[in-house]
């Protein structure tokens, strides 16, 4: 398979958002098989189960960010790449994904004692251990994305979701416990990595080193020191909670931010994967670059607000509907996290800056400050134990954000302007949406059951945001413009470019 991007440069508006489309639909699945499994599985297995594999899953995230040492980032950050570099950097990758799994079965047993729960050390040496299978396959799908075959790239995601989830349901159902999770770790990896070899052609020769790769693995060392650092953050919450409070609090605390986050980890990492190699071939092109992170920006803002919005106000009757009665203790913790999952919508404004335009030195940079600042409230939060933890996570997230989005762009070409201008419509809009719907809920009462409550809670807030957002100056000219982005999606022009001119 051929590695130059350079057919992709007069075709890429219409590339774009046929890869952007291609993810949304496959992220639409993967929205719903996870809503699935968590409602599924959060019946078949206990808030201990989940509170296990949450504690063990933190620490093999810290050792993950060794597996791939950022280096698949790289291939497809590279403006121009060789097959010599791509071959080098594919056995470092191997290499690190090794020694992570290495690291990982090591510290297995010192965390199982100190934590005073035997079972970690089982499940923690099972998921390092497939840190190997993950180094194998990551380069393998870097190239895809580089080539923005993002159909195929769904696809396997999809599809090895799919196949998780019946594997964990199926090992649920045969009494393995919190081994079920496992197993749909194990289910979901392999495929991917057989997969991407299947429909990737490219083929590593004998391990060389080549000529020019340096400055590519410093991108790819500062990208896993990012990850690593932010990784830290990440699972800090659920690590305090775990160590102080127990494994039933882990998991009540861990499904609560799976089910608030799910919207955005799943629309907000594909889109990304789309859009860090489409700006990546415009670092050089200043106008199309700022023209398309504009709309984008203002698109998955648009999008995720009103998802997020339905679980703010209707947060007493998701969790029981998704997960249970049994896990009630997840309603406050729930309703804690989101405002940070509103805030989490913005996550694209800086990630679409810091890697396309090779600043990653300055993303980890930041993300050492906001790690601190967020493990230091963390800590704080926690004496009021898990509701207070989501709720200190929360506050940290509105309080850094701005000052996270103005270093990211300071030294770009990328202007405060153009954030502004993506993002105040929706700003408006969420709160304008959000007195109607906690106006609405108040009147609402428990006239009925979950489902139906939240389907009328779900029409009035998505009714209300469109109205609000389409009142503001210019509002309903910007969806005549998505509509128009679709438009051509469905007929297959090139005239995407234009779209994205008028609207901005």
């Amino acid at each position: 398979m051929s590695i130059t991007t350079d057919h992709l440069h007069d075709d890429l508006p219409r590339r774009s958002v046929r890869s952007g489309a291609a993810v949304l639909i496959a992220q639409a699945i993967s929205i719903a098989l996870g809503i699935v499994s968590v409602a599924v599985l959060g019946r078949l297995l206990s808030p201990e189960d989940f509170g296990v594999v949450a504690i063990a899953s933190s620490f093999v995230a810290f050792v993950t960010m060794f597996a791939d040492h950022g280096l698949p980032q790289s291939i497809v950050q590279r403006e121009g790449i060789t097959e010599p570099q791509v071959n080098a950097l594919f056995w470092l990758n191997c290499a690190c994904g090794l020694g992570a799994a290495l690291i990982g079965c090591l510290v297995a047993w010192p965390v199982s004692i100190v934590f005073e729960r035997p079972e970690l050390f089982g499940v923690i040496a099972a998921l390092s251990a497939i840190l190997v299978i993950t180094g194998l396959g990551a380069p393998h799908l870097a190239l895809l994305q580089r080539q923005l075959r993002f159909r195929t790239h769904s696809i396997i995601g999809v599809v090895a979701s799919f196949l998780g989830i019946i594997t964990a349901t199926v090992t649920a159902l045969l009494g393995w416990g919190y081994w079920a999770l496992v197993m749909m770790t194990v289910a979901n990896t392999l495929f991917r990595t057989v997969a991407a070899w299947a429909t990737c052609h490219w083929r590593p020769s004998k391990p060389a080193l080549a000529e020019g790769i340096g400055p590519m693995v410093r991108i790819g060392a500062y990208l896993a020191g990012t990850s690593l650092v932010g990784t830290i953050a990440r699972t800090a919450d659920r690590i305090m909670i775990g160590y102080g409070l127990g494994n039933a609090a882990a998991g009540f605390y861990a499904n609560a931010n799976r089910l608030i986050l799910l919207p955005t980890n799943q629309v907000n990492t594909p889109l990304s994967s789309v859009a860090v190699p489409v700006f990546s071939r415009l670092q050089n092109d200043p106008d199309r670059f700022r023209a398309f992170y504009r709309r984008g920006v203002e698109v998955i803002f648009f999008v995720l607000s009103p998802f997020i919005l339905v679980a703010m106000v209707g947060a007493d009757h998701i969790v029981p509907l998704f997960l249970g009665a049994q896990w009630a203790d997840s309603i406050p913790i729930f309703q804690a996290l989101t405002p940070a999952a509103l805030i989490a919508c913005t996550r694209v404004v800086t990630s679409w800056v810091y890697v396309p335009l090779g600043r990653t030195d300055r993303q980890f940079k930041w993300r050492v400050f906001a790690s601190i600042f967020m493990i230091g409230a963390l800590l704080i939060g926690l004496n009021w134990g898990a509701v207070g933890v989501a709720a200190a996570f929360s506050i940290q997230a509105l309080l850094i954000r701005g000052p996270a989005i103005l270093y990211c762009l300071h030294g770009t070409f990328v202007q405060l302007n153009d954030v502004l201008s993506a993002t105040w419509r929706v700003v408006l809009a969420i709160m304008v949406t959000l007195g109607v719907g906690f106006t609405f809920i108040s009147y609402l009462g428990d006239r009925f059951d979950d489902f139906w409550s939240i389907v009328l809670i779900a029409i009035v807030v998505f009714t209300t945001y469109a109205a609000a957002f389409s009142c503001t100056p210019g509002g309903w000219s910007r969806i005549r413009a998505m509509r128009e982005v679709s438009r051509h999606l469905r007929s297959g022009s090139t005239r995407e470019d234009a779209a994205v001119s008028e609207a901005d």
